[in-house]
């Protein structure tokens, strides 16, 4: 089992770069995040810098958070399933 750790009760964590030196100085194996934190961490740093970079630290991606409401009605469900691939498609371009 690989211990993970995620923002909740630490307070304020100033983003994902430094959840990642928390992790690594304390242990953890993981950190959990949303997907746009990963998804800006991974533009500013760049795809290969930023797995370099949890590469570097030992630590991994252990889960990510999606807008897609999956707790409601099924159309909810498919509205942001929808608007999460629009989204994803068009950060390619």
């Amino acid at each position: 089992m690989i211990k993970g750790l995620s923002t909740a009760g630490l307070g304020q964590v100033k983003n994902l770069e430094e959840l990642i030196i928390l992790a690594s100085e304390n242990g953890f194996g993981s950190v959990d995040t949303s997907g746009q934190e990963l998804r800006d961490f991974a533009e500013e740093k760049g795809l290969d810098n930023a797995k370099a970079f949890l590469k570097e630290h030992k630590v991994s991606i252990g889960s990510i958070g999606l807008s897609v409401e999956w707790r409601q009605s099924e159309n909810q469900f498919k509205e942001g399933l929808g608007a999460l691939v629009v989204r994803n498609v068009s950060g390619l371009s």
